[in-house]
């Protein structure tokens, strides 16, 4: 299984991958890196504006998440960054910041079904370390939730 930064170029694949619907009310993960007023302003949600927020972060170093593939076909995303760049991580009541280490988080993780339960997380998991770690992270954390029905 391959992977690649999710460079502009990258997402109509994810798009494919994450989205076969295509349906623009999908996440897109711009949510998280913005503040309420921004979301807002943007209307994000109601035609393309998410994917096309994620397009403009795409263009920015770091990159805003990875694209992990499996036989050339997009398998599954995570959504990351430097906690900071997160406005709504950055100032949560409910995942406080523990100290003044300057972590990255992931926020987001989502593998296709046909890819599930073949690794693909922790590929994501391990490129997403090994992505901050190259651009300066000193650790990466990360928020997991159970699903509402106990699976996975």
């Amino acid at each position: 299984m391959g992977g690649t930064s999710a460079h502009p170029r990258e997402l109509r694949r994810l798009r494919v991958g994450a989205h076969p619907r295509g349906n623009p009310r999908h996440c897109w993960c711009p949510a998280h890196r913005l503040t309420g007023r921004d979301v807002a302003e943007t209307g994000l949600g109601d035609g393309g504006e998410r994917e096309e927020c994620l397009r403009g972060l795409a263009r920015e170093e770091p990159a805003p998440g990875l694209i992990a593939y499996r036989d050339g076909e997009p398998a599954g995303w995570v959504g990351m960054g430097p906690r900071d760049t997160v406005p709504r991580l950055a100032r949560s009541r409910v995942i406080r910041r523990v100290d003044d280490v300057p972590v990255w988080s992931v926020f987001c993780l989502v593998v296709r079904s046909a890819f599930r339960r073949q690794g693909v997380t922790g590929r994501l998991l391990d490129g997403a370390e090994e992505y901050a770690a190259a651009h300066g992270a000193p650790c990466l954390e990360a928020y997991p939730v159970e699903p509402r029905d106990g699976g996975g």
